[in-house]
């Protein structure tokens, strides 16, 4: 789960910055994050995980960059939004178990 947990954590990091959501989306959900493996992911993100997988690669399995810019400008904007809020609760599962920080880290 830490490459999972690594995605994830750099996709909110972008997604909580500067852009519109669309903007945000296309550098957050890179080829390496979407082409991650259900199993990868807690057994109550996977239906999340499903609606990006379906949303952005439409069945087609592994995707480039390219693929995934033409997928994600082709998306409306509620879907963007519905996108942005699976990310956001596949973080969110996955930090219940990352290890605690330890005393003095930068997240501490």
């Amino acid at each position: 789960m830490s490459q999972a947990w690594r995605e994830f954590e750099m996709a909110l990091q972008i997604l909580a910055g500067p852009g519109t959501q669309r903007e945000r989306l296309r550098r957050a959900c890179g080829p390496t994050l979407v082409n991650l493996r259900k199993k990868e992911l807690p057994a109550e993100s996977q239906g999340d995980f499903e609606l990006i997988s379906v949303a952005l690669l439409c069945g087609l399995g592994p995707i480039d960059r390219n693929a995934l810019e033409t997928s994600i400008g082709a998306l409306d904007d509620a879907m963007v939004g519905q996108l942005i809020a699976a990310v956001v609760r596949i973080h969110s599962a996955l930090a219940h178990y990352q290890p605690l920080p330890r005393p003095g880290s930068r997240y501490s």
